[in-house]
């Protein structure tokens, strides 16, 4: 008997969902069950008789056979649960067959195991898409294998409120087209803890993407996690709010990048790809606004997609290839607000330095600020480089003598603090205010540590750091979070300070004076108002896990 596994697709829709199945698709799963159907497994198409003869132990449950009508109005919702419960109670592995060509609609429909059955995906030779949805609000898929589709293993196309959990997606490195999570057109939606091995992109994101937050993924072989192609045929595109976190790519021909043709319009903005890890990628970093398919030369247009407030921050890893970093950018509509933060690529094998080329963009990288409207000069770039990170190694070296010597003295004020307390008689001095003595000499101190600046009133979110511990839980059990956010610049007031922040959410306790969430991945703080040097705004939230937050951006008053 296979061994058992929970598995469980869960459509929750409160109108109709439109599962189109353009041509025959089989969907399965795995687990334990009672009894069986061999009955339903002779075959009614060709093609359930090519499934059924493929090999003598599988089980073929055609929809149709069911009662399932696929005509687009009709619903088939029962139809697919007796599918499902016959093909799960099976002791054979068990394929669901989905007739081609048909428009099947369902209405809210669990489709739980353990089953009998082993989990299977079976495309059709001719099927372009193993598994689309389409139309659907409130989706939730988990804990599903696909394997080995012709092209496009799932697509997202004009959903809203999705979550993707615990997906394993496999198929060989050379299948063209292979795409593991192709979304288009959708907004709101979350991907967590998947695994995918494409011989394409693992996941690409195309025109009319907003909100999407990706974590926990790993991606190899393939190509990378995309944003495009857009643009393509003239078109307008628009995505946003596209926030990656903590990826792991293995072998990967790209890591994170973003591909946009000439002759497109739109925008493609608010885009984050931080904590990355990279082992023997080809692209770690590529901006492409020139992206051509062709297999002619794409002819030179003047108009193009608009690539704004980009960062790549916490990048680590080797690249088999010298230029880690790629900023090829337009020369009519060049991408801007591009920032790169704590990027640490080496060339696989120590085969030498890795290198960064960039054309057409204005682009900082942790307080440098480094502009230019043609830069293709490699030696340029590469001096301009080395003298930031020279001059940003030795300011860090700085600050991280002077914060353990901060250390050091805050240890010192503490055991200072409990000894006084002890020889008072107080056996539990407050923690509270031996931290905040604390804090003040660190920022007192802080003000002394040399910063790099391109000018005398030149500020950066490297300015405004943020501290986050745990608190005592509510009376409810939900655990709680202090947050101080700090303004840590000598002679600096900084406002319209901006934190990624996630879907940052609370039960109690924060005052949305203080710290408020615009959108996704978006919070500002203190309503956009003025932080004074060394002024501290503190505040605390519940929820079951910590936020990741992280300044993301500030204005120098």
């Amino acid at each position: 008997m296979a061994s058992s596994r929970k598995l469980q697709l869960v459509f929750l829709i409160p109108s109709f969902l439109e599962l189109l199945f353009l041509s025959s698709s089989a969907l399965g799963a795995t687990g334990t069950a009672n009894g069986s159907d061999d009955a339903a497994a002779a075959p009614a198409t060709a093609r359930a008789r090519s499934l059924a003869s493929s090999s003598q132990f599988q089980s073929v449950f055609n929809l149709d056979r069911y009662g399932a009508r696929g005509d687009g109005s009709h619903d088939d919702t029962h139809a697919l649960a007796k599918a499902w419960k016959a093909a799960c109670a099976s002791p054979r592995p068990a394929v669901v067959l989905v007739p081609g060509g048909k428009r099947y609609l369902l209405k809210i429909l669990t489709l739980r195991g353990p089953c009998k059955s082993s989990v299977t995906l079976t495309p059709c030779k001719e099927a372009p898409t193993a598994l689309s949805f389409h139309y659907c609000t409130s989706l939730r898929v988990q804990d599903l294998k696909i394997l080995n589709s012709q092209q496009i293993h799932m697509s997202i196309e004009d959903c809203t409120d999705v979550q993707l959990t615990g997906l394993s997606i496999t198929a060989s490195g050379t299948s063209p087209n292979t795409d593991g999570i192709h979304i288009t057109r959708s907004k709101d939606v979350q991907v967590t803890n998947c695994k995918i091995k494409t011989g394409d992109d693992c996941m690409s994101i195309e025109n009319g993407t907003h909100n999407l937050h990706v974590s926990q993924v790993v991606c190899g072989p393939g190509h990378g996690i995309s944003i495009g192609s857009l643009g393509d045929d003239n078109s307008r595109a628009e995505v946003s709010g596209i926030f990656i976190d903590s990826v792991q790519l293995y072998g990967t021909t790209n890591g994170a990048r973003i591909k946009t043709y000439q002759g497109g319009s739109g925008y493609a903005k608010d885009i984050t790809f931080q904590n990355m890890i990279m082992d023997n990628v080809k692209n770690p970093i590529i901006i492409d606004q020139n992206y051509c398919d062709k297999a002619k030369p794409c002819k030179a247009q003047g108009s193009a997609v608009e690539v704004s407030n980009v960062v790549f921050k916490n990048i680590r890893g080797t690249t088999i290839t010298k230029d880690a970093i790629k900023l090829n950018c337009s020369k009519n509509v060049p991408c801007h607000g591009i920032t790169l933060q704590n990027i640490d690529l080496k060339m696989e094998g120590s085969n030498g330095a890795a290198e960064s080329t960039c054309q057409n963009a204005k682009w900082k990288k942790s307080g440098m600020r480094a502009e230019a409207d043609s830069v293709s000069d490699r030696e340029t770039e590469k001096q301009a480089m080395a003298g930031w990170c020279f001059q940003k190694r030795a300011a860090l070296a700085v600050v991280l003598f002077s914060f353990l010597l901060l250390l050091a003295a805050a240890e010192d004020l503490m055991l200072s603090s409990r000894l006084a307390a002890a020889a008072s008689g107080d056996q539990h001095p407050s923690s509270s205010s031996t931290l905040k003595a604390a804090r003040k000499l660190l920022l007192n101190s802080s003000r002394s540590i040399p910063t790099a600046r391109m000018g005398p009133n030149d500020c950066s979110e490297e300015d405004v750091v943020v501290y986050q511990s745990s608190a005592n839980p509510l009376p409810s059990g939900v655990p709680a979070y202090t947050v101080q956010i700090v303004n840590v610049c000598g002679g600096c007031t900084v406002s319209d300070v901006h934190v990624s922040c996630g879907d940052f959410a609370s039960t109690e306790l924060v005052d949305p004076g203080k710290f408020h969430r615009l959108a996704f991945n978006d919070c500002v703080v203190k309503a956009g108002g003025p932080l004074q040097p060394s002024e501290t705004v503190s505040f605390q939230y519940s929820n079951s896990f910590s936020y990741q937050l992280n300044v993301a951006s500030v204005s120098c008053e």
